[in-house]
């Protein structure tokens, strides 16, 4: 245990003394991936790191893209496996995998008095998200001629492309993380295309400016009970028109939220 600014902090290879079988058994799985992040990561925090600040941050972007892969890949695998269609995968397990620790973050911000850090959190990591994860990589496959773009948000893939499952998963490679991917068959109205949710991030924004300047630069209760049930209704819809209960809701042909 180290003591950093008054609070104490546990070393990442310190045992779960006094933890049960369960906090044992994740203590001894974790501890190669905990070491090798550690180890690979300058602890700027020390004064031998203390000038390796962007050393620190692009070995965490790194470790980010790698689990963050690792992770889709894994949710993809396993809803295959399930039957479960990846946008109720990604709606569900990989918003709470990818978006938890912004939230416990935020919620750590504001109880310690830092509102702007909390909002900016919440704000700059969608942005990071749209702008960076998704605007980069579509930049980079078009100047490189690799983005087949085409109509609608679905579409069947060459079978050259290959994939898992008798072909019920895109394969997580260059091409198919494409915004829209032209294949041998012919576009469908379907839910779930990543123009759709970027449109409802922006909804979302939108309406979180609106409730706060109603408010007063204030956010109450209300509000938040607003957003929670604006993000079950959203969930609820995707289910409902991946598995075709409920139609679609397309704003124009080729963009279906």
């Amino acid at each position: 245990m180290v003591e950093a600014d008054g609070d104490i902090e546990e070393r990442w290879y310190s045992p779960p003394w006094g933890g049960g079988y369960v906090s044992w058994v994740l203590f001894v799985s974790l501890l190669p991936l905990k070491a090798a992040i550690h180890m690979s990561i300058p602890d700027i925090s020390t004064a031998r790191w203390a000038r390796y600040c962007s050393l620190t941050i692009c070995m965490a972007v790194v470790w980010l893209v790698l689990l963050a892969g690792l992770m889709n890949l894994t949710l993809a695998k396993m809803g295959c496996a399930l039957g479960i269609s990846e946008t109720v995968m990604g709606l569900t397990l990989g918003a709470i995998g990818t978006s938890y620790p912004n939230l416990y973050a935020s919620v750590l911000t504001a109880r310690a008095g830092q509102a702007n850090m909390s909002l900016c959190q919440a704000f700059g990591s969608n942005t990071f998200n749209l702008c960076i994860c998704l605007g980069l990589v579509w930049l980079l496959q078009t100047v490189m001629g690799s983005c087949y773009l085409g109509r609608g948000g679905h579409t069947v893939l060459p079978a050259s492309f290959g994939g898992w499952c008798a072909g019920c998963y895109m394969p997580n490679g260059l091409v198919p993380l494409c915004p829209y991917v032209e294949g041998v068959g012919t576009a469908t109205r379907a839910p779930g295309s990543l123009a759709g949710a970027a449109v409802v991030v922006f909804v979302a924004i939108a309406v979180f400016i609106g409730a706060a300047t109603l408010q007063g630069g204030r956010l109450s209760k209300s509000a938040a009970y607003l957003f929670l049930a604006l993000y079950v209704f959203y969930v609820l819809y995707e289910v409902a028109a991946t598995y075709q209960v409920i139609p679609p809701l397309c704003l124009v042909e080729s963009l279906c939220i």
